[in-house]
């Protein structure tokens, strides 16, 4: 019964991530309710706290261990201890429990039913919004969202759907209704996604398209790609709306103009800021961007920039312990890539990218996707181990015989 009682709360943690920022009550959210409840579950069933011998966790609690530490000389004191007691330390112990409780396949292909069926049911609400002319933000430029959530944020979310509906395709042993839901799932999280007028949605949305499209081989491949191409260009042109489109159709420009909607201008103004701090080695603490521009120029601005945030607020040493984690995660994706497939690079690439366009340092999300990452590295060389066993078992049989 305890069992089931964690697995089911493994689900709903991935179930509810999709509604990242939706509020079940002031200042909390759906994802810090049930995060609460999984660690709970957690602490009841494993009756203490494990630390997995990964080094993935060790450098992570160096680096909740020194965001804590940046209190001591950060610019707003009590931002940086709130938000540090209430994010990295929550977000340390929970990617701890489910790193313990992911003990196979089967777990990791229930996670993504769970979390694409969740974006499934986000992507009814936003087209629901959207057929009754519910739109968020400015007037003029119809972006879609869901429950006030940040659209560039539900964009990667929903893009993390996208992949997982693919995984499942791909690597599930589910029916074949199962399987034309989840081609369905691709096709209205797609829709969707465009519809938020996130270009960095977009962009994700076409990496994913070139790293499926040499996955395929043979007519498959042109035929998918015609199909793709056919609905992106037919929902740009026809279904979403003109000045959506346009936003979308303008990222080219802004790269090739520095701009990407004034972010260029706020990564500079912050670099110049940290630079008059002179905090290069420890940073001048966590969360404290916006205080860092109210201070040295009378705008307190978010970065959009997960890398720069990390660089700016905790140092060489933060951006250090930082890069070392994404680092493990871009490395068991390329081991799957080696010795499985392509498709796993899927799982960090979209962060990566957002990462660049969003600050998403508090997220935990970025990271329980990570740990999927770790787990699939873990069986995949567990099996590849037991498959050489037996072959050579088979040899000395042959041999013998």
């Amino acid at each position: 019964m305890k069992a089931k009682l964690l697995y089911l709360s493994v689900y709903l943690v991935y179930f509810a991530t999709p509604f990242e920022s939706v509020e079940v009550i002031p200042g909390v959210s759906v994802v810090k309710l049930v995060s609460v409840l999984f660690i709970l579950v957690a602490m009841y069933y494993y009756r203490g706290f494990a630390f997995p011998r990964q080094p993935f966790f060790y450098v992570f609690a160096l680096f909740t261990g020194f965001a804590l530490l940046s209190t001591a000389w950060s610019l707003d004191k009590e931002t940086t201890l709130i938000n540090a007691i209430g994010t990295t330390v929550p977000t340390f112990i929970l990617l701890t429990y489910l790193f313990l409780a992911i003990e196979n396949r089967d777990h990791i292909e229930k996670i993504f039913k769970a979390y694409g069926l969740a974006s499934f049911i986000v992507a009814l609400i936003a087209i629901y919004m959207f057929y009754m002319g519910i739109s968020f933000g400015n007037p003029a430029v119809v972006r879609l969202s869901v429950l006030g959530q940040d659209q560039n944020e539900l964009s990667v979310l929903l893009s993390m759907g996208v992949v997982s509906s693919f995984y499942l395709l791909m690597y599930s042993t589910g029916n074949s209704k199962l399987k034309l839901f989840y081609i369905l799932n691709v096709i209205v999280l797609s829709f969707v996604i465009l519809s938020t007028g996130s270009r960095t949605g977009f962009v994700i949305l076409l990496s994913i398209g070139v790293v499926l499209f040499f996955l395929t081989k043979g007519v498959k491949k042109v035929m998918y790609f015609v199909i793709a191409a056919v609905t992106i260009i037919t929902l740009l042109i026809f279904v979403i709306p003109d000045s959506t489109t346009e936003r979308l159709l303008q990222t080219i420009t802004q790269i090739q103009d520095r701009d990407l909607t004034n972010r260029v201008e706020i990564w500079d103004m912050g670099i110049r800021a940290f630079q008059k701090e002179g905090a290069f080695i420890q940073g001048v603490g966590f969360k404290t961007f916006p205080d860092l521009m109210q201070k040295h120029f009378h705008w307190a601005e978010y970065p959009h920039n997960t890398y720069l945030v990390i660089l700016i607020e905790l140092g060489l040493i933060g951006f250090i312990l930082y890069m070392t984690m994404i680092f493990i995660f871009i490395k068991k994706a390329y081991l799957l890539y080696k010795t499985v497939s392509l498709f796993h690079i899927l799982f960090i690439l979209p962060i990566l990218m957002a990462m660049f366009t969003l600050g998403l340092e508090g997220r935990r999300w970025l990271f329980i996707f990570g740990i999927l990452l770790i787990k699939l590295s873990e069986f995949s060389f567990v099996e590849i181990q037991t498959t050489n066993e037996l072959n050579n078992l088979s040899h000395e049989e042959d041999q013998v015989s």
